[in-house]
């Protein structure tokens, strides 16, 4: 029977039946039809892995156990034991060091004897038996340095004087200081400690900007009279005691009301500057000029 899956209205075609569902069951395979099929297919697989000498879970874990199972005994065995244990390369390696008495004859110490002049070598300590040793008289003899000093030297004066060990059999060697440096450029320690004697203590100096500190409170000299000077100053304008006595003895009775007092009487100072307001008279030839 013919499947209606389009119909046609007023000249248009609609689609009624979706055309790509199933329609019909031609073709496939009930449910135990597969199963049956799948069922034909593992056991042909199962045969044919069998056939190769493939083992399936239950033998292969089988076989795992059969092998592990002395390594565990023995891993626990191992584990258990408190003893020390090395590797098979740790174990060669010990193998492979000397024994003591194989190292016995070696040097392991060394020292110099500077009496005998020789280099001993020992064991294990200096304190042990010498096993050998090296003579090092012909490294001394080429000349060690012993002593070097200044000292004075006929017929050379002051040298600097190095001498060898007597076993070189080497002559001192004598370089006057004059070769050296020039003695007259420097002074000796007794001339140094007389100069330093000639200086002043810094505790007890000013330094220069301690002077010029000091001396910036001074006033200059242009600006102030000496002694001497204020001396005469005030000579000008006093009597000493002498003078005073004199002066009353020569007049009589003193009336104090005939003199004026120092209120009311100028100063030098203020008479020179009075005197200086003032024009200057002459007579000249028994002419008068005045001069401003």
């Amino acid at each position: 029977m013919a499947i209606l899956d389009k119909i046609r209205l007023s000249g248009t075609t609609y689609n009624i039946v979706d055309a790509s569902a199933i329609h019909s069951l031609d073709g496939y395979s009930t449910t135990s039809q597969m199963n049956a099929a799948i069922t034909a297919a593992t056991s042909a697989l199962a045969e044919s892995i069998a056939e190769q000498g493939y083992q399936n879970a239950e033998q292969v874990q089988s076989a795992v156990t059969a092998v592990t199972t002395p390594i565990n005994n023995t891993l626990t065995a191992h584990t258990a034991n408190t003893e020390i244990h090395v590797t098979v390369s740790d174990k060669s390696a010990w193998n492979a060091k000397l024994d003591a008495a194989d190292v016995e004859g070696f040097f392991g110490a060394v020292n110099y004897d500077k009496e005998s002049k020789r280099i001993n070598f020992y064991n294990t300590s200096t304190s042990g038996t010498v096993l050998g040793y090296v003579d090092a008289t012909d490294f001394i003899k080429d000349g060690m340095v012993s002593n070097v000093e200044i000292k004075d030297v006929a017929e050379k004066g002051v040298c600097l004087v190095i001498t060898f060990n007597s076993d070189s059999g080497k002559q001192a060697i004598e370089i006057p200081i004059s070769q050296i440096f020039n003695a007259d450029n420097y002074y000796t320690k007794d001339e140094v400690n007389a100069e330093l004697a000639k200086k002043a203590d810094t505790a007890t100096t000013y330094t220069k900007s301690e002077v010029n500190a000091e001396l910036a409170k001074k006033a200059n000299t242009a600006d102030t009279y000496t002694k001497t000077a204020t001396d005469e100053k005030i000579a000008d304008y006093t009597y000493d005691k002498a003078t005073i006595d004199q002066k009353i003895s020569d007049s009589g009775t003193f009336d104090p009301t005939q003199y004026y007092t120092k209120s009311q009487t100028y100063s030098k100072n203020e008479v020179d500057t009075e005197l200086a307001k003032k024009n200057q008279v002459i007579t000249l030839d028994g002419t008068t000029l005045v001069i401003s």
